[in-house]
Protein backbone atom coordinates (compact mmCIF):
# COMPACT_ATOMS: atom_id res chain seq x y z
CA UNK A 1 0.00 0.00 0.00
CA UNK A 2 2.58 1.90 0.79
CA UNK A 3 4.38 1.90 -2.56
CA UNK A 4 1.04 3.52 -4.20
CA UNK A 5 2.71 6.85 -2.91
CA UNK A 6 5.33 6.55 -5.51
CA UNK A 7 4.14 7.32 -8.55
CA UNK A 8 6.13 7.62 -11.56
CA UNK A 9 3.62 8.76 -14.57
CA UNK A 10 1.08 6.92 -13.08
CA UNK A 11 2.00 3.81 -12.30
CA UNK A 12 3.46 2.66 -8.26
CA UNK A 13 6.98 1.90 -7.62
CA UNK A 14 7.31 -0.38 -4.68
CA UNK A 15 9.85 0.42 -1.69
CA UNK A 16 10.89 -3.50 -1.52
CA UNK A 17 10.61 -5.63 -4.51
CA UNK A 18 8.41 -8.94 -3.53
CA UNK A 19 11.80 -11.36 -4.17
CA UNK A 20 13.63 -9.45 -1.58
CA UNK A 21 10.71 -8.91 0.95
CA UNK A 22 10.52 -12.97 0.73
CA UNK A 23 13.85 -13.07 1.21
CA UNK A 24 13.71 -11.20 4.21
CA UNK A 25 11.02 -12.98 5.80
CA UNK A 26 12.79 -16.72 5.01
CA UNK A 27 16.33 -15.76 4.91
CA UNK A 28 17.29 -12.92 6.52
CA UNK A 29 14.89 -13.64 9.52
CA UNK A 30 16.13 -17.43 10.20
CA UNK A 31 19.40 -16.47 11.76
CA UNK A 32 18.50 -14.40 14.21
CA UNK A 33 15.93 -16.38 14.98
CA UNK A 34 17.99 -19.30 15.46
CA UNK A 35 20.55 -16.99 17.68
CA UNK A 36 17.84 -16.62 20.19
CA UNK A 37 16.32 -19.74 20.19
CA UNK A 38 19.89 -21.34 21.10
CA UNK A 39 20.39 -18.75 23.46
CA UNK A 40 21.55 -19.54 27.00
CA UNK A 41 19.10 -20.12 29.74
CA UNK A 42 18.76 -17.54 32.63
CA UNK A 43 20.39 -18.49 35.76
CA UNK A 44 17.59 -17.93 37.32
CA UNK A 45 14.83 -19.47 35.27
CA UNK A 46 13.77 -22.25 37.44
CA UNK A 47 13.20 -19.70 39.94
CA UNK A 48 10.39 -18.30 38.02
CA UNK A 49 7.11 -19.79 38.23
CA UNK A 50 4.74 -20.74 34.81
CA UNK A 51 3.05 -17.89 33.38
CA UNK A 52 -0.05 -18.40 31.86
CA UNK A 53 -1.39 -17.08 28.56
CA UNK A 54 -2.10 -13.31 29.85
CA UNK A 55 0.88 -13.17 31.76
CA UNK A 56 3.08 -13.15 28.23
CA UNK A 57 0.33 -11.39 25.44
CA UNK A 58 0.39 -8.23 27.98
CA UNK A 59 -0.41 -4.81 26.43
CA UNK A 60 3.38 -3.52 27.06
CA UNK A 61 4.38 -6.75 24.87
CA UNK A 62 1.09 -5.53 22.04
CA UNK A 63 2.62 -2.15 22.07
CA UNK A 64 6.08 -2.90 22.06
CA UNK A 65 4.96 -5.11 18.61
CA UNK A 66 3.28 -2.40 17.28
CA UNK A 67 5.90 0.35 18.33
CA UNK A 68 8.62 -1.67 16.62
CA UNK A 69 6.87 -2.51 13.88
CA UNK A 70 6.16 1.26 12.81
CA UNK A 71 9.91 2.35 13.81
CA UNK A 72 11.47 -0.40 11.39
CA UNK A 73 8.30 0.26 8.63
CA UNK A 74 9.42 4.31 9.11
CA UNK A 75 12.79 4.09 8.88
CA UNK A 76 12.75 2.30 5.67
CA UNK A 77 10.58 4.09 4.05
CA UNK A 78 12.00 7.06 5.05
CA UNK A 79 15.78 6.25 3.44
CA UNK A 80 14.08 4.95 0.65
CA UNK A 81 12.53 9.42 0.38
CA UNK A 82 15.82 9.69 1.16
CA UNK A 83 17.34 7.91 -1.67
CA UNK A 84 14.58 8.66 -4.09
CA UNK A 85 14.24 12.67 -3.28
CA UNK A 86 17.46 13.45 -2.53
CA UNK A 87 20.21 11.54 -4.24
CA UNK A 88 17.74 11.53 -7.71
CA UNK A 89 15.33 13.21 -8.99
CA UNK A 90 12.13 12.15 -7.13
CA UNK A 91 9.10 10.88 -9.50
CA UNK A 92 11.06 12.13 -12.17
CA UNK A 93 13.19 9.22 -12.03
CA UNK A 94 10.47 6.37 -11.47
CA UNK A 95 9.55 4.99 -14.64
CA UNK A 96 6.28 2.62 -15.39
CA UNK A 97 8.65 0.17 -16.51
CA UNK A 98 10.78 -0.04 -13.00
CA UNK A 99 9.00 -2.89 -11.13
CA UNK A 100 9.00 -5.14 -14.19
CA UNK A 101 12.65 -5.39 -14.62
CA UNK A 102 13.41 -6.92 -11.49
CA UNK A 103 17.08 -8.38 -13.06
CA UNK A 104 19.54 -6.22 -14.11
CA UNK A 105 19.76 -2.63 -14.39
CA UNK A 106 16.96 -1.04 -16.60
CA UNK A 107 18.26 2.26 -17.96
CA UNK A 108 16.18 5.09 -15.98
CA UNK A 109 15.68 3.04 -12.94
CA UNK A 110 18.87 3.16 -11.63
CA UNK A 111 17.73 5.70 -8.61
CA UNK A 112 14.46 3.18 -8.04
CA UNK A 113 16.59 0.19 -7.60
CA UNK A 114 19.36 1.90 -5.65
CA UNK A 115 16.41 3.36 -3.24
CA UNK A 116 15.32 -0.67 -3.42
CA UNK A 117 18.79 -1.45 -2.47
CA UNK A 118 18.51 0.61 0.30
CA UNK A 119 15.92 -0.22 2.20
CA UNK A 120 16.37 -3.70 1.81
CA UNK A 121 19.92 -3.14 3.49
CA UNK A 122 18.22 -1.11 5.87
CA UNK A 123 15.63 -3.85 6.78
CA UNK A 124 18.54 -5.96 7.09
CA UNK A 125 20.71 -3.91 9.50
CA UNK A 126 17.41 -3.07 11.92
CA UNK A 127 16.54 -7.10 12.16
CA UNK A 128 20.03 -7.97 13.33
CA UNK A 129 19.76 -4.81 15.77
CA UNK A 130 15.99 -5.86 16.59
CA UNK A 131 17.25 -9.32 17.44
CA UNK A 132 19.87 -8.34 20.35
CA UNK A 133 17.30 -5.81 21.90
CA UNK A 134 14.34 -8.77 22.02
CA UNK A 135 16.68 -10.91 24.01
CA UNK A 136 15.36 -10.03 27.31
CA UNK A 137 11.88 -7.97 27.95
CA UNK A 138 13.19 -6.20 30.92
CA UNK A 139 16.98 -5.75 30.58
CA UNK A 140 18.79 -3.22 28.08
CA UNK A 141 20.23 -4.68 25.22
CA UNK A 142 23.77 -2.92 26.99
CA UNK A 143 22.41 -4.87 30.27
CA UNK A 144 21.66 -8.51 29.41
CA UNK A 145 24.99 -9.75 28.23
CA UNK A 146 26.06 -13.65 28.69
CA UNK A 147 27.75 -13.45 31.68
CA UNK A 148 24.21 -13.16 33.02
CA UNK A 149 23.08 -16.27 31.99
Amino acid sequence: MIGLAFRGDGVAVYPVAPVAALWINTIAAGPPALALGVEPTAKDAMNLGPESFQAIFTTSWYLDTIGYGVFIGAQTLANFVIVTYGTGGGTADILPKCNDHLIGLTPGCETVFVARGTAFATLQLILMVHAITVRSSSLSPFLSSSDEY
